[in-house]
């Protein structure tokens, strides 16, 4: 146990009823710190000038120390080697004009709050051995308004809560490298990174237990950053989940997720990118309800990945999208998903999610898919290869584009057919001179949108007599076959 739990609790009243003890500002060196830790656990005010050396704190701690509104300048503060999982340190409203390190160190808290500046935040393990933190606080009262212009570094160390709240990062790093946090002793403790700005932000090899929170963050970033050989992007890789919500996050441009397993539900509603750049899911496992609702993202690619129950992407907008190589075990929803940029879509792509809102009896979207699958089949044609299935395929993008417009069909069935008419019309008075020019234009149009009359539209009950008459006469029936069975089709395209 502490030694000076009376201290602590009273220091916290103090702080969080707004009266402060008398400040006095001084600079003060290493060892004169050293003393005042042996008989102070409070400090508030206070300078702590180093000058250009770093400084260790002393492994000897007994109790739980609390800063306020204090300034550390220096090279480095490094707390390293030090074994007490009982002790806390706090950090209120300071200011570190130095790197902050914890190397190889046990403790049981390690909490940051308002903090004002600091330039490097790292936490670090460099033996074989587990080294705990077991709650890390770096928060805000609200949306930070102040730039925190910093590193953050956690490697292998272990956390029982993990708390990053209303951070506004405008550079630097954010790196969590084979750590693991598990809160599942504390029910209603999250791990939370949530309503901040996280500037080039990396996790590898983590595994994160219990309620993950990123809700409200934003993923800026440079890709001068990122070196040769990793993503250029923001990324989470070879992590292991249980829930976890990316609900209303801003990922910038580009945010990969490779080789994670997500053990629990995984929230991805509404997201969004503000600039050109994908949302790019891969190889990874998704064990439990996946939810994309409201997302809209310019592009969303998901390759080699299995989603072992329900996934939903109701109401959602991508310019593009992208499916490959993807399992869907259970009920897949896309209902009312719009894709701008749809016919540029593959079409493994749109037969996948076809496939699965007909599963769904979703007939409406079945339909607009079954037409972007249509035109995607068509653009892949080639006529030299496919003269018969690309002509069939060209004639229904005339007449009815695909999506099944009566009304667009009509139209092009009697302009074709009219087109064909005065074709016939005029081979047969002017070329062929079969007949004489008294006859009316409009006496045999009727007559030629009969499909089943074979019969010269301009005799009674006579047939034409002449073969180039009958090429034109039977192209034209044809066109005007097709047309009207393209709008009988129109009328039928909600019928199973």
């Amino acid at each position: 146990m502490n030694e000076r739990p009376g201290a602590i609790c009273a220091g916290f009243f103090v702080y969080f009823s707004g009266v402060k003890p008398t400040k006095m500002k001084q600079n003060i060196t290493q060892e004169e710190f050293n003393e005042k830790l042996k008989s102070s656990d409070e400090f508030y005010d206070e300078i702590f000038n180093f000058g250009d050396n770093s400084f260790y704190f002393p492994k000897d701690i007994k109790y739980n120390i609390k800063f306020e509104d204090c300034s550390f300048t220096g090279r480095n503060f490094i707390f390293s080697d030090i074994d007490r999982s009982d002790i806390s340190l706090y950090f209120f409203e300071c200011v570190f004009k130095c790197a902050f390190k914890v190397t190889n160190s046990n403790l049981n808290s390690l909490l940051f709050f308002n903090t004002k500046e600091i330039e490097d935040l790292s936490l670090k393990s460099y033996s074989r051995k587990e080294f705990t933190i077991s709650n890390f606080m770096f928060s805000y009262d609200n949306k930070s308004t102040v730039e925190v212009i910093n590193n953050f570094e956690f490697s292998s160390y272990n956390f029982k809560t993990f708390q990053f709240e209303n951070a506004n990062m405008t550079n630097g790093s954010f790196l969590i490298s084979k750590c693991n946090i598990d809160n599942n002793e504390n029910k209603f403790q999250k791990v939370t990174f949530s309503r901040s700005n996280i500037y080039n932000f990396r996790m590898i090899e983590s595994n994160l237990n219990g309620d993950v929170s990123f809700f409200k963050t934003n993923f800026p970033y440079h890709t001068g950053y990122f070196n040769e050989k990793a993503e250029k992007f923001p990324t989470l890789k070879n992590c292991t989940f249980s829930n976890i919500d990316f609900s209303n996050c801003n990922f910038s441009q580009t945010f990969g997720i490779f080789r994670c397993i997500f053990m629990g539900t995984s929230y991805f509603s509404n997201v969004k990118n503000i600039y050109l750049g994908d949302l790019r899911i891969m190889y990874s496992i998704f064990n439990k309800h996946s939810v994309f609702d409201l997302a809209n993202l310019e592009s969303l690619i998901i390759y080699d990945c299995k989603f072992s129950d329900y996934f939903s992407a109701q109401r959602t907008k991508f310019n593009r999208i992208n499916i490959t190589k993807t399992i869907f075990d259970k009920a897949t929803f896309f209902d009312d998903l719009i894709i701008i940029n749809a016919y540029s879509c593959k079409r493994h792509t749109i037969r996948t999610i076809k496939q699965q809102l007909q599963k769904a009896e979703n007939r409406i979207d079945y339909n607009r898919f079954r037409a972007y699958e249509l035109a995607a089949y068509y653009r892949e044609l080639k006529f030299h290869k496919n003269f018969v299935d690309k002509s069939i395929l060209g004639l229904t993008t005339l007449f009815t584009g695909y999506n099944y417009n009566w009304f667009r069909a009509f139209i092009v069935t009697v302009l074709t057919g009219m087109l064909f008419y005065s074709m016939l019309y005029f081979f047969e008075f002017y070329v062929a001179l079969n007949l004489n020019n008294d006859d009316d234009f409009s006496s045999g149009a009727f007559r030629f949108f009969l499909v089943t009359d074979f019969f010269s539209p301009f005799l009674d009950r006579k047939y034409l007599n002449n073969g180039y008459s009958w090429t034109i006469f039977v192209l034209g029936k044809i066109f005007i076959a097709f047309g009207i069975y393209e709008m009988i089709q129109a009328f039928r395209k909600f019928k199973a």
